[in-house]
């Protein structure tokens, strides 16, 4: 079609009003931020010094609002001498590598800039070494080891300074903060210390990103380690009232999520659904790159409510481990680990979480390590291999150390399973208490949650069968009222408890299970 399109314009224009055609529409998604657009249009005519634009003015922008990953291609093959003549672009390589985690090459980009910054002074070398600032806090390999002392200093130096920071993302629109940007496991040991300390400078190093970051900080940390569902509630709307006010949207996708989190943890896997959907509403206009974590999330709430064909639709949009592996969709991943589990292709989940785990072991991320070992546990005992309780030994012993009881009850009896079975070494014997009952409510609160196989038998009344049936003929709403004789309200009715019980959103979806289940 693209090709007929070139036709059409060739035969109709010359080529510099087709040239004028694609600048106009590069323009207009550069004018909106759509810089992936912008470049294909530019890309169309060749014009160097627009797609070099583009790419700055993208290179400005923090993994979470920039297209990073999406734009990779352009950026490496830039010619280095561009590149080292244009700080902001050398931060953005030395980031850019981070993320594809090659690590080598980031530090040379880093040692490049540096360099940059001391053979220039002025407007150039500020530029530089704030760039060099937010690369020390921000680069993903580094970990989180030297932060709070960078924090600190940041936060003493910058009333006085007369350029701004460059803009920090603590989520990378992940929902949430300990395991966002970057790993915070070590900092929830000392949580409300560091809280005391250096959460007055890390609001205004972080600038929106800073409101709202303190109580979301400490409510999370809390939720891990097993507080009080009353206190974690109070922290989250704390931290997300001071989000909404100027702060940013991600940080409210965090709140929801704990709020989420809460609901589950308490049987309500309904409610926590609400809650999302809520977010997910208000995201589409304010910030649209959470989509697809909100989504991921909300495929998490299916799994607790026994929803496989709900689940079966996420699949069909998730991320493609099988090409190139990106770190910015380690959420969806884990989401997509556990939807294999659920549907028995444990191989498929062993493959993927043996990727998740090199990336965690080298990107120093300790929340995913553990969270991908227990999984991988799981999957390793469904295969029937040995290996599973050295798994989970490892995860065990890791978590025992930050008395992170969330991590197991959030996988209910698929956890509980293999926790009962093993002979495990615990250090805590309070720790393991605390686990193991809590897995245990939780399994009674979702005792099919990721159980391997499909849905008990289904049962329709007769006369919403009838209509699905007719559904599955393409009849409208209204022409199966007036086919059965009955009101459309009352088919609306069917519509609505058919799609419950069969754990869809849609009519296709509804049809399409009905199928499966030889229901029609």
């Amino acid at each position: 079609m693209r090709q007929a399109m070139r036709g059409r314009l060739a035969r109709k224009y010359s080529r510099e009003q087709i040239r004028q055609l694609y600048s106009h529409a590069g323009l207009y998604y550069e004018m909106y931020g759509r810089y992936p657009e912008a470049l294909e249009m530019y890309g169309e005519y060749g014009d160097a010094e627009d797609i070099r634009r583009v790419l700055s003015a993208n290179a400005r922008r923090n993994p979470a609002a920039g297209s990073y990953f999406e734009l990779r291609d352009y950026y490496l093959s830039l010619p280095e001498e561009m590149i080292l003549d244009d700080p902001v672009l050398m931060c953005y390589m030395s980031m850019l590598h981070s993320i594809l985690m090659d690590t080598e090459e980031s530090e040379r980009w880093y040692r490049e800039l540096e360099e940059y910054a001391r053979k220039h002074s002025g407007g150039e070398r500020r530029e530089a070494r704030r760039r060099l600032f937010y690369l020390d806090i921000a680069l993903p390999h580094r970990g989180s080891a030297d932060i709070a002392s960078l924090i600190k200093n940041a936060g003493s130096l910058l009333p006085g300074q007369k350029t701004a920071l460059p803009e920090f993302s603590v989520t990378t629109n992940l929902p949430s903060l300990m395991n966002g940007g970057k790993d915070f496991c070590e900092w929830s040991r000392h949580d409300r210390e560091l809280a005391a300390s250096i959460g007055k400078a890390a609001s205004i190093v972080l600038g929106k990103y800073g409101k709202g970051l303190v109580p979301l900080a400490l409510a999370e940390s809390g939720l891990e380690k097993g507080m009080d569902s009353f206190e974690v509630m109070r922290l989250a709307e704390k931290g997300r009232i001071a989000a909404e006010g100027g702060g940013k949207t991600e940080l409210c996708f965090v709140a929801a999520a704990l709020l989420a989190w809460v609901a589950v943890l308490n049987g309500n896997a309904e409610f926590a659904e609400d809650i999302m959907t809520a977010y997910r509403e208000r995201a589409e206009k304010e910030a649209p790159r959470t989509l697809p974590n909100a989504d991921a999330f909300l495929c998490r709430i299916y799994l607790y409510r026994r929803q496989p064909a709900r689940a079966a639709e996420w699949m069909e949009k998730a991320p493609d481990e099988n090409g190139t592996f990106c770190t910015l969709e380690r959420f969806r991943y884990l989401t997509k680990a556990r939807v294999y589990l659920m549907a028995g292709k444990t191989g498929e989940a062993l493959a993927l979480l043996e990727q998740l785990l090199y990336y965690a072991e080298k990107m120093k991320r300790t929340y995913i390590h553990m969270e991908a070992s227990l999984l991988l546990a799981i999957a390793l005992y469904r295969a029937g291999r040995e290996e599973w309780r050295e798994t989970l030994q490892g995860c065990v012993t890791q978590a025992e150390s930050y008395h992170f009881v969330r991590l197991f009850s959030r996988e209910c009896g698929a956890a509980l399973d293999l926790l009962e079975t093993a002979d495990l070494t615990w250090q805590d014997e309070d720790f393991r208490t605390e686990v193991l009952e809590e897995c245990r409510r939780m399994e009674k609160s979702y005792p099919r949650y990721m159980e391997q196989g499909t849905d008990a038998e289904v049962r329709l009344p007769e006369q919403a069968v009838k209509v699905l049936k007719m559904q599955a003929e393409g009849l409208s709403t209204r022409a199966i009222a007036e086919h059965m004789g009955i009101k459309e309200a009352t088919v609306k009715y069917h519509n609505k408890e058919t799609y419950r019980k069969l754990g869809v959103s849609t009519r296709t979806a509804a049809v399409n299970e009905a199928r499966k289940r030889k229901l029609i």
